[in-house]
């Protein structure tokens, strides 16, 4: 069972792996795939949706330090700002905030309810929001 875990494991990081060398540019909401991505151009992909997230929460009235909280704990999250990623092992958490369980349930939801996939970054962002232990971060 420890075997199975750990290849699992093995998997879902080559996956990860791969996505972080996929070059793309960050444009509404939407990765376009063109070729292997430099460690810089992943960095600056990640500054354009760290710039996105500061945006959306300042502009919602968070204060600086709510919002560089939820910046940090969302990059530390989901390995480095990845609205797309699946929690290793069981695969239960997904996203920018790894979402799980009934939490995991009601953003793939809020997702359909809107016409959108729960990868899409303003969909977690604004379900984020929503949620009520994130409304009295103000």
């Amino acid at each position: 069972r420890n075997e199975q875990k750990k290849k699992k494991k093995l998997n879902i990081n080559r996956q990860r792996k791969k996505k972080k060398n996929i070059k793309g540019k960050y444009e509404n909401d939407v990765i376009t795939v063109e070729k292997k991505l430099s460690k810089e151009e992943q960095q600056q992909l990640n500054n354009d949706l760290a710039a996105k997230i500061w945006n959306y929460f300042r502009s919602s009235g968070y204060s600086e330090a709510a919002t560089a909280g939820i910046l940090g704990n969302l990059g530390h999250e989901s390995a480095g700002l990845h609205s797309d990623i699946v929690e290793g092992g069981s695969g239960e958490g997904i996203g920018l905030a790894q979402w799980s369980f009934g939490r995991k349930a009601k953003l793939k939801s809020y997702a359909k309810e809107r016409g959108k996939d729960w990868t899409d970054v303003n969909i977690q962002l604004a379900f984020l929001k929503n949620e009520k232990h994130i409304k009295y971060a103000l």
